[in-house]
């Protein structure tokens, strides 16, 4: 079965995202996430984005959205799908239960990609200002297997950089051509060891940290 991804982008949309990021500084910063952050170039920083109201941001945003932008980066993540549906499949031989299709929200602001399932519809948020299309892509499978996970996430109580760990290895084995592995600041032996002996049962793995 094909998997539909359904992509969306709006100055709304960015405006959204902005005051997400706003909301969630002091995390960006501990987490040091603070300096991969991409902002529109009238905010500039983090601290102008605490300081400047919501009709500042908003005037900001409709200065620089450029719509064709979105809808080429849109082209190129369609032009691309055989390689999605690869990765889909991979995960579906693993057994991994995947819906009928996920929303993307395309962004060219915050880091490299985010997911929410907070709302009633899950979405994925991927910021492709600035990268290749291997990149963009490896951002949209990388943040599905975080929706995909997130409930054991929060069953076991995994700390963040364990949980980006697990994803990246994850996407090494489905989708190797995408993914990317990320330097992460904890040491990873333990985890994964823990991986390879359990791998592709997903719970195991997640069980077996704690």
């Amino acid at each position: 079965m094909s998997i539909r991804l359904r992509m969306k982008y709006s100055i709304k949309l960015e405006l959204q995202r902005l005051l997400n990021i706003r909301k969630r500084v002091k995390w960006y910063e501990e987490m040091d996430y603070s300096k991969r952050i991409n902002l529109p170039q009238g905010i500039g920083n983090l601290d102008n984005l605490e300081k400047f109201s919501q009709e500042k941001i908003k005037k900001i945003l409709e200065k620089e959205f450029n719509e064709s932008e979105y809808q080429q980066a849109n082209v190129k993540i369609k032009k691309n799908g055989k390689l999605i549906q690869l990765f889909f499949k991979n995960l579906e031989n693993l057994k991994i239960k995947l819906k009928p299709h996920y929303l993307i929200v395309l962004t060219k602001y915050g880091t490299g990609g985010s997911y929410s399932r907070q709302s009633r519809q899950e979405a994925i948020f991927v910021n492709f200002f600035g990268r290749p299309i291997e990149r963009i892509l490896g951002v949209v499978a990388h943040e599905i297997i975080h929706l995909l996970i997130d409930p054991l996430v929060l069953k076991y109580k995994l700390e963040h950089w364990q949980k980006e760990r697990i994803v990246d290895l994850i996407l090494e084995k489905t989708c190797p051509k995408i993914g990317r592995t990320q330097k992460v600041p904890i040491g990873t032996k333990k985890l994964d060891k823990v991986f390879e002996n359990f791998f592709p049962n997903i719970e195991k793995i997640v069980a077996n940290l704690k």
